[in-house]
């Protein structure tokens, strides 16, 4: 009958695929913990070995209430003179990338450090420079961003535009228009803002 005759035929194939069932099993049982041993190498390698970068250093947050100001003394000895309702977010140990950013308006004073640029990042722009005193300001939300340099130079990066600026130069980006200008900073202006100490107003335009 159909029912006896499916039953006979089943051991066979059994039969005929047994074999290569095991043969499988005896090669994945020879792979497999190959393989978990070689991923365990190359995780301790990863985890223990002495990384050719640094590992990445905790983040410091700094946020400043209105009607205050606040400075700030990063690892490399570089200062953040924050205005009023700011925020950086810096690595507590700058690695070779010394990158911090900000939302609001910060005046900085970067120690140069050979081959470690300085970049300040916010919402609209980034500023890289090596060694300077300059001014960056774009609070969340607001039309103007601006880069005043007081000494030294920069470089502004908008988009996949880059702008060089010289001492005694600022950077306005309009963000709605997509406008950027370059101009002189006025002495009267520096000065109520307070310029960096040991700034020479003299060469200033």
């Amino acid at each position: 009958p159909p029912g006896n005759h499916e039953s006979n035929r089943n051991p066979a194939v059994l039969r005929k695929t047994t074999p290569l069932v095991r043969k499988f099993e005896r090669i994945a049982a020879i792979i497999i913990p190959f393989l978990f041993v070689a991923g365990m190498v190359l995780w301790w390698e990863n985890h223990t070995g002495a990384p050719e970068v640094p590992l990445s250093a905790e983040s410091v947050t700094v946020s400043v209430p209105q009607d205050s100001e606040k400075t700030v003394v990063l690892a490399d000895g570089s200062t953040i003179r924050l205005r009023q309702g700011s925020v950086v977010s810096y690595p507590e140990n700058f690695t070779e990338d010394r990158t911090v950013r900000l939302n609001g308006e910060g005046s900085f004073s970067v120690t140069r450090a050979e081959g470690r640029p300085f970049t300040v990042i916010t919402e609209e722009l980034s500023v890289t420079v090596h060694g300077t005193e300059f001014n960056v300001r774009h609070y969340p939300g607001e039309e103007q961003a601006r880069v005043a340099l007081f000494t030294g130079q920069v470089s502004v990066r908008v988009g996949e535009d880059r702008y060089m600026l010289e001492r005694g130069q600022e950077l306005s980006y309009a963000v709605s228009e997509a406008k950027i200008r370059i101009s002189d900073i006025p002495v009267s202006r520096m000065i109520e803002e307070g310029y960096p100490p040991g700034l020479d107003l003299r060469d200033v335009p």
